[in-house]
């Protein structure tokens, strides 16, 4: 009963099930939140590491892989984010479908977190690389979804947003869950061919060659 209510197609006011500008908040929070925790997944040089050059240079060089898995997981909670905001800026209105894909996404962005720290030991232990990068496809599903089905209810749209426009952020928006793909391919069957973070940057350059070409 209550989801034939949230997804009826009979459905055609404009007041909104919530404010928009709430949603956005809890979005922002969100997603703030999240790209500040994976900070801690880098660690800190104890006082005796900075005691003693050697230490601290060996330290370095250790916790550079995290430095880089930071910034590249920041990047994917970017564009996640950036996905998310298109979509609000294409609808009129948010109605209960919306707001049931977007709780259950920010569900799964505020694990990557936690399955981000797993892929500094990917190499050694594949089901930990395995858990990112499920969680990167269950988040870049759920925002496809999100695309697709905002597309769909025409209820929504804003008239200043063309519909092809909003057909190029579905298809921009299936590139990560497609990277993610890839990835789980590589980690399952333990077959690295392509290094995981050049897979992701691929994946984020041909987004933005594609919002800048066919926005």
């Amino acid at each position: 009963m209550i989801f034939s209510r949230i997804f009826s197609k009979k459905r055609q006011d404009t007041t909104g099930f919530v404010d928009r500008d709430m949603i956005e908040i809890l979005m922002n929070g969100v997603f703030s939140f999240t790209m500040t925790l994976i900070v801690k997944n880098i660690p800190l040089p104890t006082v005796a590491d900075i005691a003693n050059p050697d230490i601290i240079v060996n330290f370095f060089e250790r916790t550079m892989y995290d430095g880089i898995s930071f910034i590249f997981t920041f990047l994917i909670l970017a564009l996640f984010w950036l996905f998310v905001f298109e979509v609000h800026r294409g609808i009129k209105f948010v109605e209960p479908g919306v707001v049931l894909i977007e709780f259950v996404l920010l569900l799964t962005i505020v694990l990557i977190p936690i399955s981000s720290i797993y892929l500094n030991y990917s190499d050694d232990v594949p089901v930990f690389s395995t858990a990112f990068h499920l969680n990167v496809l269950v988040s870049g599903l759920l925002v496809l979804i999100l695309a697709l089905y905002t597309l769909h209810r025409k209820v929504l749209h804003d008239p200043d947003i063309s519909y092809l426009s909003r057909q190029r952020l579905a298809i921009r928006a299936s590139i990560i869950p497609i990277a993610a793909v890839f990835g789980l391919f590589q980690a399952f069957f333990e077959f690295q061919v392509i290094d995981d973070l050049i897979v992701y940057l691929v994946a984020a350059v041909i987004i933005a060659i594609l919002a800048k070409k066919y926005p």
